[in-house]
Order: structure tokens, then C-alpha cells, then sequence
């Protein structure tokens, strides 16, 4: 099986960011059941119909959009997608977008039958938001401000919210270009993801740009055993009937489910009775409710990476600075060690030179005595 890898984009190329596991696949997520039948029917169809897109002339690629409240596995699937297809993921951030060209660029230096990812995309950039009339009214309007008017333009060549604002780095236009796919390579697959799917302009997620749209959502009964299945490397266990006619369907997060049968997994007796207990965790909240819970979990998770992320990073430049310190103090003392090694050299040299004058100016009065002495007699 071919090794995956993860990139993700600078502002000019495509870097290495991990090496990917090989063992997820569709079978490892929990979709629900019409979902997955949908799913594996899309991408195999997918993959064997290049000759049918020929013929008719459009471009081979497809675009899937996954939504829904926080914790309902987006994030899986999209790693589940990639194994299955053994392809790699390149996922692009807009906000790192700086214009159109830059935009165009990440899109096409892709190579062929991989996957692109946008995840999150209505948190990366307002230019993908729906627009009201009045709110486009108003972008109209400070748009015929712009200095330059000719990088302000839409498709048509007229001014108006589907050319780059002074709010914007690339244009509405621009981004569903590229999701068209003619700048493509052949053969990828975008993938978009959104907890607020009702944000979103309807010209990004149209067929033809988003072609399969999966409302992932929280637990059915055939989600809860199928992971039930999965963790218990059992394909003939059963959850039991009793406790799982009194989990109401659509009430438990899946991210929720699955991670008490992960902690539970070595005592596999325990996790119907523990799923059971997220009940009263959930049963006096709504959805919605459930959903702003789950984000502010989520929220609070990536303050916590972020913090840590900035005590290592005082931790690293403390450890260099001390090590700095260390090098500086033993170059200090080596410097003083050969300062005080020269000193005595010189002094020796010193002495030595001395002793020699001494050794020399006394045979000298030696020679002149006996010269005096000889004389006389």
C-alpha cells in the first residue's frame, strides 16, 4: 500500500508535513448507513469513470462537502477518504492567500489524483460568505472607492462583490475557478468542511463544485454498533438491544461515543453501560445547545495546545539562551585560561632571556679578569 503524506502550503509552495497512517480506511468511521453506501458508490464511480469525463468533455474532478456540528467526524473522514483512495492531502489554508495569482497557483501546482482539503472554510475567509442584498450593496459601494479599479473587477469586467475588496486578498471568482477545475490536474478531489454550511455563498457549493453533500450528524443506532464493532475487533459483537433502544438516536456526538469505547476497550463489558451514561450528560440539551458545547470544548482544547505551544517555545529560547550563556562563560574562561598560559609563557621567556644576559655579562667579566690576571704575571 502506498505511504501517505500530508502538505500544507506556505505562500509559494507545497511542504511536507507528516507521514500518514496507513490502516484507516471508510470502514473505520461510523457514517451513518445510507451516508456510507452513498459515499463508497461516489468515489468508486469516481475513480473508474476518467474515460466517461473525456468523452463529454468536463473537467475529472469532484468536490465533496462535509457539515455539521462540531465532533461529528469530519475531520475522520477526510483522513478515512485518503487511505481509501490511497492518495495524498494537500490542505490549504486562505488565510494565508495573499491574491488571485497566489490562489491559482496553490490550486493548480497540486499534482494529479490527490486530495485538497479545506477545512473550516467559512472560518478562512469572509469572501465565501453569503451575501444579502444589502451586504452587497455595501461592498459595491466601498469597491467604487478603490483606487485602482482594474484589480476590482468580476467576471463580467464590472465592479461588484465577486471581484477582491479592500476586505478581501483574492476574489470570490477567482476561488470558484478554481473549484470549476480547469486549472486542476486531473483526477482530484476537493474536499470543504463546515460546521456552519448555512454561511456559505450557495455559488461555492452548487453541483458542479461541491457534487456530494454529507450532513454528518450526530449518532444513529448503526453508528453506535458499528463502532461498537470496531472496538472490540469483532465483527459478529453485538451491542445490546436493551441499552441501545434507550439511547434516543441523534443525541450523542460521535466523538463523544467513540472515545468512551476507546477508554473502555480493555474492559469491553463496561461500554454500553458507560455510552448509557452520556444520556444524562445530553438528555436536557438541545442540539444547538450541544453543538455550542462542543465548540467551546473544542475552543478551549486549542487555547490549551496554544498555550503549550508557547511554553515550549519560552522553554526552547530559555534552554538556548542558558546554553548561549554557558558557551559565552566557557569561551570567557578559556580566553582567561590562555590569557594567564601566555602570561606565564612570557614571563618565563622573561626570566630565562634575564638569566642568559646574567650567565653572558659574568663570562664576560670572567674572560676580562684573566685576561687582567695574565698580564701581570
Amino acid at each position: 500500500m502506498k505511504v501517505r503524506s500530508r502538505y500544507e502550503r506556505n505562500s509559494s509552495y507545497w511542504y511536507h508535513v507528516q507521514t500518514l497512517s496507513c490502516v484507516r480506511n471508510l470502514d473505520s468511521v461510523a457514517l451513518d448507513e445510507l451516508q456510507e453506501i452513498l459515499l463508497k458508490r461516489e468515489l468508486d464511480t469516481f475513480v473508474n469513470d476518467k474515460d466517461f469525463y473525456d468523452r463529454i468533455g468536463i473537467p475529472y474532478r469532484r468536490g465533496i462537502l462535509l457539515y455539521g456540528k462540531p465532533g461529528t467526524g469530519k475531520t475522520s473522514l477526510i483522513n478515512a477518504i485518503s487511505s481509501h483512495l490511497s492518495r495524498d492531502t494537500y490542505y490549504l489554508n486562505l488565510k494565508t492567500i495573499s491574491d488571485d495569482n497566489e490562489l491559482s497557483a496553490a490550486f493548480s501546482s497540486v499534482p494529479a489524483n490527490q486530495i485538497i482539503v479545506l477545512e473550516d472554510v467559512d472560518t478562512q475567509s469572509k469572501v465565501l460568505h453569503k451575501r444579502t442584498k444589502k451586504s452587497s450593496s455595501f461592498f459595491s459601494t466601498i469597491e467604487s472607492l478603490s483606487i485602482d479599479k482594474k484589480d476590482n473587477t468580476g467576471p463580467s469586467g464590472l465592479n461588484g462583490p465577486m471581484g477582491p475588496s479592500l476586505f478581501s486578498k483574492f476574489s470570490l471568482s477567482t476561488f470558484l475557478g478554481c473549484l470549476d477545475g480547469n486549472i486542476l490536474a486531473e483526477g482530484n478531489i476537493i474536499i470543504m468542511t463546515t460546521n456552519h454550511v448555512e454561511h456559505l455563498d450557495p455559488a461555492c457549493i452548487r453541483p458542479g463544485r461541491m457534487d456530494v453533500h454529507l450532513d454528518l450528524g450526530y449518532c444513529t443506532h448503526y453508528q453506535i454498533r458499528k463502532m461498537y464493532k470496531t472496538i472490540s475487533e469483532n465483527p459478529k459483537a453485538e451491542f445490546p438491544k436493551d441499552i441501545l433502544e434507550k439511547i434516543p438516536e441523534r443525541l450523542l456526538p460521535p466523538c463523544e461515543v467513540m472515545m468512551t469505547m476507546v477508554l473502555y476497550r480493555n474492559d469491553i463489558h463496561l461500554i454500553p453501560e458507560k455510552i448509557y451514561e452520556l444520556i444524562l450528560k445530553y438528555k436536557d440539551m438541545s442540539p444547538e445547545e450541544i453543538a455550542r458545547q462542543m465548540e467551546e470544548e473544542a475552543l478551549r482544547e486549542a487555547q490549551r495546545i496554544s498555550e503549550e505551544s508557547e511554553e515550549n517555545k519560552e522553554e526552547v529560547n530559555g534552554e538556548v539562551k542558558d546554553e548561549n550563556k554557558d558557551e559565552k562563560d566557557e569561551a570567557k574562561d578559556e580566553n582567561e585560561e590562555k590569557k594567564e598560559e601566555v602570561k606565564d609563557e612570557n614571563q618565563e621567556k622573561k626570566e630565562e632571556a634575564k638569566d642568559e644576559v646574567k650567565d653572558e655579562n659574568k663570562n664576560e667579566k670572567d674572560e676580562v679578569k684573566d685576561d687582567k690576571e695574565k698580564k701581570e704575571e
